[in-house]
Formats: C-alpha cells, sequence, structure tokens
C-alpha cells in the first residue's frame, strides 16, 4: 500500500489543479498513463531520481510568476497612461479608443491569470515531486554475513527473508506510483490554461468623432 501520508498530500495537490482551470485550456500533454506493474523498485528509484526534479519544476515555476508581474505592471502602465491621455478626449473617438483600450487590458488581465495559473500549477508539481520522492525509499541490496562460514549455515534463511521483505516494499513502491504519481503529476497536463488568441482583425472605430 502506498504511503498514506503521501496520498493525503497528493490529494491535496490533486484539489488545487483542478481548481487552477476556469478557462480555456490546451489539450491533454499526457493522456496515457503508465503502468508500473512491470517495473522493479531500482527502475522506479532510477526514473525518480532522474526525471523528477523538484529544483527544475520549482525553477520553472519562478519564471512563469516572474512573467506573470511583469504582464501586470507593463499592463497597469499602459492602463494609467492610456486613462490620463484619454481623460482629455471626447467624441466618438474617444469612446473607441477607451472601448478597445478596456479590451486590450482584459486581454493583457487574461494573459497573467495565465501566467500565475501555469506557476502554481508548477508550484504543486514541485511539492508532488518531493513528495513521491520522499515515499519512495532506496533498495536494499541482500548484503550476506562477513563470515563465510556463518553466511553458508544463515544465507539462505536469511536471503529469504530479505527477498520477502523486498518484494513488499518492491509492491509499496508501485502503488505510490500508480495511486500518487500517475493520477496527480501527469493528470496536472489534463488542463494547462492556455493564452487565448487574439481577435481576427480590429472592431470598427467609429466615424471618428470630435478627437480633443
Amino acid at each position: 500500500m502506498a504511503d498514506s501520508a503521501a496520498r493525503a498530500a497528493a490529494e491535496t495537490i490533486r484539489r488545487e489543479l483542478a481548481g487552477l482551470s476556469t478557462g480555456a485550456t490546451d489539450p491533454a500533454y499526457a493522456p496515457d498513463r503508465e503502468r508500473f506493474g512491470s517495473y522493479s523498485h531500482q527502475e522506479i528509484w532510477d526514473l525518480v531520481h532522474e526525471a523528477l526534479d523538484p529544483a527544475a519544476l520549482g525553477q520553472a515555476s519562478a519564471a512563469w510568476q516572474a512573467n506573470a508581474d511583469a504582464l501586470a505592471e507593463a499592463f497597469q502602465i499602459f492602463s494609467d497612461t492610456a486613462n490620463r491621455e484619454f481623460a482629455r478626449w471626447s467624441g466618438r473617438a474617444a469612446d473607441a479608443a477607451s472601448r478597445a483600450t478596456r479590451e486590450f487590458i482584459l486581454a493583457g488581465a487574461a494573459a497573467h491569470d495565465v501566467c500565475r495559473a501555469v506557476a502554481r500549477l508548477m508550484e504543486l508539481n514541485c511539492d508532488a515531486a518531493q513528495t513521491i520522492r520522499g515515499a519512495i525509499p532506496a533498495p536494499l541490496p541482500y548484503r550476506p554475513l562477513d563470515d563465510p562460514a556463518a553466511e553458508a549455515v544463515y544465507g539462505g534463511q536469511r536471503r529469504m527473508a530479505h527477498d520477502s521483505a523486498a518484494a513488499d516494499v518492491e509492491a509499496d513502491v508501485r502503488d505510490t506510483m500508480t495511486y500518487v504519481y500517475a493520477p496527480t503529476m501527469p493528470a496536472s497536463g489534463n488542463h494547462v490554461p492556455r493564452f487565448i488568441p487574439p481577435p481576427d482583425g480590429p472592431r470598427p472605430a467609429g466615424d471618428g468623432g470630435a478627437a480633443r
């Protein structure tokens, strides 16, 4: 059975991941789930420590958050500047400019929300990677007794006990990958927020009435 603390942590992560998807999303990035019934403990250990890199996931999260912050700042500056400028305008041109500006700012806000959601998604994947790594113990090979004579007498029984315990641990490790990893990290690619494409073309700007 997979570690209960790891399963509880993964369930918490999955609930938050599910709450991140509120708008348009990309197609699933990993629609097919791996099956771990034929993997040995050593193979799983190697894959987890080669492929799951919490530090890299944390760096990716920080990069997306930095992009979100930069977008928010840029669009706030643009909004403040545009509002000051259009406050001096009047007529239909002013209305059209204000409407276009609002739409542009809303698009910027949507892009910011996507960056922020992906940053959080990567942060949660970082947490999941750490949880999975922590739940999988290193394989322990059989170690014979230093005394060859004692090993000859007791080695058979000791090896049987070791192999039985190792089989139990291997089953737990497979369960961790099946019930903690598979429904958490690959599943996080099912509903990745996507950027909304811009309109096909500019909207009519009106008849260009008085500008200032």
